[in-house]
């Protein structure tokens, strides 16, 4: 388990008994329950958070994420930024290719800040290819602090 958590490589360990359903007005306590239930991660669905900076998305994403470790799941956390250097250098850097093989691995991928920043057309398809590489085949949670519009 302690190996697992390490694996991880959360930013931070929150738990679900934690995290405030009054501090947001988005999640009910009948869909907090489902997304305990953790079906969602062997169907291999992809969650979406959005909402504004200090909304929990990261808080119920990390919550999430050691919940489904305790399960036995394996977990990789990752902010897109680093996934973006890890996508880029995996060829050239053993480290960035250790993780890359990690994080394919996973049986729930979280991505944070997936708007976060504007990308080049080489970074956006090396996303877009991981994405539709596991897709079908892994759960996702992405967080953003943009709405689909943006």
């Amino acid at each position: 388990m302690k190996r697992m958590m390490k694996g991880a490589d959360f930013p931070e360990l929150k738990t679900l008994d934690d995290y405030d359903l009054k501090e947001q007005n988005a999640l009910g306590g009948k869909q907090f329950n489902v997304l305990k239930e953790l079906n969602w991660i062997e169907d291999d669905f992809t969650l979406i958070l959005m909402g504004p900076t200090g909304a929990g998305k990261t808080h119920l994403s990390v919550a999430l994420g050691v919940h489904t470790v305790e399960q036995g799941f394996q977990v990789s956390f990752v902010s897109m930024a680093h996934l973006m250097y890890v996508l880029k250098t995996r060829d050239h850097i053993k480290k960035s290719n250790t993780r890359y093989k990690r994080i394919i691995g996973s049986d729930l991928i979280i991505i944070d800040d997936v708007m976060y920043m504007t990308y080049e057309p080489h970074e956006a398809h090396l996303f877009f290819q991981l994405i539709y590489d596991l897709y079908d085949k892994v759960a996702f949670i992405l967080t953003s602090n943009k709405g689909p519009n943006e």
